[in-house]
């Protein structure tokens, strides 16, 4: 659902993008398990800085 209240459907596979600060909410109105995956990007560091473990 969109900051509008606009539900959007989604099946398995699609993928969204939800701006910065953009409100949001995720729910699963079926009784088939939801999985998601969710990637914040941190803006402190860049796609040239090598990250050591």
């Amino acid at each position: 659902m969109d900051e509008r209240g606009e539900r959007h459907e989604l099946a398995a596979g699609y993928s969204v993008f939800v701006a910065p600060n953009e409100k949001h909410r995720f729910a699963n109105p079926f009784s088939e398990p939801f999985v998601f995956a969710c990637a914040i990007p941190n803006p402190n560091i860049s796609c040239a800085q090598s990250q050591e473990p």
